[in-house]
């Protein structure tokens, strides 16, 4: 009898995943559709969650022996699914994380190429496990049986789930910034879930993975009240919320930076902003003033830096325009705030002089 209600409990649960992560995917198709790669990589999730939970449906059927004689067979191909799924989701989590934090596909490409050796390794061992039950294995009775390296690899799995506290750890420690991207949002779903399948006899990832994206998800519209949609920075009310972090001590700063266009070209200003991501250092936080104009509040403490990189932002102008046949003008202005001087006295100082 409590079998069944398990049974019960699980099979609702992947229907559940199941329409969690199509509806969400639908949404985000609607509501990220212009973030770009962060947009990619949370439909990823959802679209390998939802191979997961079909593969835990199948898992199911075979353990009640729907499918006959071919019961152990498919119950142990798609219960080793359920685990690479499980892993490509963790994988595709973490560069998430770094992409939300760092915004640079190139910047991945360089830290991920050999991060990604142990997915690899992990992935191939539950490959030999389809042949040999090495990880784990159904016995004739369809019922799975666990060997220790299912622990070794579990224990490397979730090793990339904390990488991604690593990441915002140093992200905050060297920028200072308080991001949006929720690591607890995914992190603790699917951590609860994967403990409940080691007890439980059956698998409860794909509706913790569903449950971590709803809360990401909801992470994700948060930040898009302070992001601007025609140029994919943040809007003005954040940067009233970066001078609350300064008071705060999560977010510091030592001059700003304003860049204003000589028009009002709503086009003209996308091609500044797609500039500006290319110009600014990474650790400058950039919020579009208004209708015309850019502010960015960087770490740069010496006039000589500021005036380096108004000088590389004329210059990325000009080659643009050349490359384009464009007239796209930008006026950059700069300032050095005051040692004792409050945040926003110097943000209001900036404005009223550019």
């Amino acid at each position: 009898m409590f079998e069944k209600d398990i049974l019960m409990v699980t099979f609702d649960g992947v229907l559940v995943a199941l329409m969690l992560s199509f509806g969400l995917f639908i949404l985000s198709k609607v509501s990220v559709k212009d973030i770009g790669e962060k947009g990619k990589k949370f439909r990823s999730i959802l679209l390998f969650n939802i191979c997961l939970a079909l593969s835990e449906l199948a898992c199911y059927s075979a353990r009640h022996h729907v499918f006959g004689v071919l019961d152990r067979t498919i119950g142990q191909t798609t219960g080793t699914l359920v685990e690479i799924f499980l892993m490509i989701i963790i994988w595709q989590w973490l560069i998430y994380v770094d992409y939300c934090l760092y915004h640079s596909m190139d910047h991945i490409r360089f830290r991920y190429k050999y991060l990604a050796i142990p997915i690899y390794v992990t992935t191939g061992i539950f490959v030999l496990n389809f042949f040999t039950g090495i990880v784990f294995y159904y016995d004739e009775n369809v019922v799975s049986h666990l060997t220790p390296l299912y622990y070794v690899l579990t224990a490397v799995k979730y090793l990339y789930v904390v990488g991604t506290f690593v990441l915002l750890a140093i992200h905050k420690k060297r920028n200072g910034t308080l991001h949006f991207v929720d690591v607890w949002a995914f992190a603790a779903p699917t951590l609860v879930a994967s403990v409940l399948t080691m007890i439980l006899p059956y698998s409860l990832m794909g509706i913790g993975i569903a449950i971590a994206c709803v809360m990401v998800y909801f992470s994700e519209l948060n930040e898009r009240c302070y992001q601007d949609s025609e140029t994919g920075f943040y809007n003005r009310p954040y940067l009233d919320h970066l001078i609350n972090q300064y008071k705060e001590g999560a977010f510091t700063f030592s001059s700003g930076i304003v860049m204003c266009l000589d028009n009002d070209d709503e086009k003209d200003f996308a091609t500044l902003a797609d500039i500006l991501k290319k110009e600014l250092p990474e650790e400058c936080e950039t919020v579009r003033l208004d209708k015309e104009r850019f502010l960015s509040l960087t770490k740069a403490s010496k006039k000589s830096s500021l005036k380096r990189l108004a000088d590389e932002i004329y210059d990325a102008t000009d080659e643009w325009n050349e490359d384009n046949n464009g007239n796209l003008e930008v006026i950059v202005s700069w300032l050095l705030k005051k040692p004792d001087e409050e945040p926003h006295e110097f943000v209001e100082r900036l404005i009223a002089e550019t």
